[in-house]
């Protein structure tokens, strides 16, 4: 994938949803994989370019997983001159061990939300950008269409009135084969936090239905995209 590719796809939304305003301090939640790593490659470049101008901050909640070592995030994010801030946790001891929670994926994604909530207000960052790209809004789209019987998707922009924060999501328009390609030929510094569930989930299920469904419809990614367009699914 070009960067002027990634570069365009990433500020067209930006653009389009109003993401970002002059003077606006973000950080970039950064899990260590390659989603939250294209996107912190992403906004870096723009925040270069003469007409964006913000400040950009990476923030990443350590879950206490063993072997886990944040050291190669820590040293990409000095390449990049973007501030790296790790918050060390328990997490993953606390809902796998202690807890034993029988969903633990909504329970670590409510907890990891607090603790980078309270960490961007120290960092008097008002707005948490997250590495969600267009297969994540169809994913979600289609596990919402059929575990909840409603047509449901995440927003490019949704405002957290409890926690004052502007959640945005600028790799709307990337699409997941980009991300890998640009993760391989830019090395980007991938160290996923080991998680007990990871690609067992239903979100993972889904993906792998879409898998099967473009066997027999190639574009049916495509198509589901510009459905959810054309329905006018995100506001503005």
């Amino acid at each position: 994938m070009k960067l002027s590719t990634l570069y365009a796809k990433t500020k067209r939304a930006v653009m389009e949803y109003c993401m970002i305003q002059p003077g606006d301090r973000i950080a970039v939640g950064l899990s260590g994989g390659k989603d939250s790593l294209a996107l912190l490659f992403a906004l870096s470049g723009l925040a270069k370019q003469p007409d964006m101008n913000f400040e950009l901050n990476a923030v990443m909640v350590d879950m206490g997983f063993e072997g886990f070592d944040s050291t190669p995030l820590a040293n990409f994010c000095d390449s990049i001159g973007v501030p790296f801030t790790c918050v060390k946790t328990e997490l993953g001891k606390v809902i796998f061990e202690e807890r034993k929670e029988q969903s633990p994926c909504s329970m670590c994604a409510k907890m990891r939300r607090g603790i980078l909530n309270r960490t961007l207000k120290e960092l008097n960052c008002g707005k948490l950008a997250l590495g969600h790209h267009r297969d994540d809004f169809i994913n979600t789209w289609l596990l919402s269409l059929l575990r909840e019987g409603r047509f449901h998707t995440m927003q490019p922009v949704s405002y957290m009135s409890d926690a004052g924060i502007t959640l945005v999501r600028p790799l709307l328009y990337v699409t997941e084969d980009e991300i890998k390609q640009l993760t391989a030929e830019k090395k980007l510094p991938v160290v996923k936090q080991p998680c007990p569930v990871d690609g067992v989930t239903d979100r993972a299920k889904t993906a792998e239905l879409i898998c099967e469904i473009k066997k027999s419809f190639p574009d049916c990614e495509e198509r589901f995209f510009s459905a959810l367009k054309g329905a006018d699914f995100f506001s503005k």
